[in-house]
C-alpha cells in the first residue's frame, strides 16, 4: 500500500519507505515495528487504538515480544521521524486512558493497495 500523508510524503509499506514527494534524498526506511505501527495508524486514521491492540498487532501477531515500554519507544521515534518530514505538530495523538490515533485533520489518502 502507498498512502500519500500531508500531501507531500508517500509512505510504502512494501518497503517500509518514508520519503518527500519532491526530494527522493529525503527517502528513510523505517524499521519493521515502526512501519507496522504507522500503517495501524493511519489504517484506523481518526480512531483511537488502544495499546493493547497496538501490541497485538505490531508485536505479538508476529512472534515478538510486546511491552508498554517498546510501544512508548516506537511511538516516539516515529513521531521523529514523522517530524522531520514536517508533518503538524501532533499528527500522531495520544488519547489518556483510550490509547493513540493519527490526527484526522492531517491529510492522508490512500494511492494504491
Amino acid at each position: 500500500m502507498i498512502y500519500l500523508i500531508n500531501n507531500n510524503i508517500l509512505f510504502n509499506t512494501e518497503d517500509r519507505s518514508l520519503v518527500m514527494q519532491d526530494d527522493a534524498l529525503s527517502a528513510m526506511t523505517l524499521s519493521n515495528s515502526s512501519s507496522r505501527l504507522l500503517f495501524e495508524l493511519l489504517h484506523h486514521r481518526g480512531q483511537a487504538l488502544s495499546r493493547d491492540v497496538l501490541l497485538e498487532t505490531v508485536w505479538d501477531n508476529y512472534g515478538l515480544v510486546s511491552s508498554n515500554s517498546n510501544l512508548n519507544h516506537y511511538m516516539s521515534r516515529l513521531r521523529k521521524k514523522l517530524d522531520f518530514f514536517n508533518v503538524p505538530e501532533r499528527g500522531i495523538i495520544t488519547v489518556p486512558k483510550k490509547g493513540f490515533k493519527f490526527n484526522e485533520n492531517v491529510p492522508v489518502i490512500l494511492l494504491s493497495q
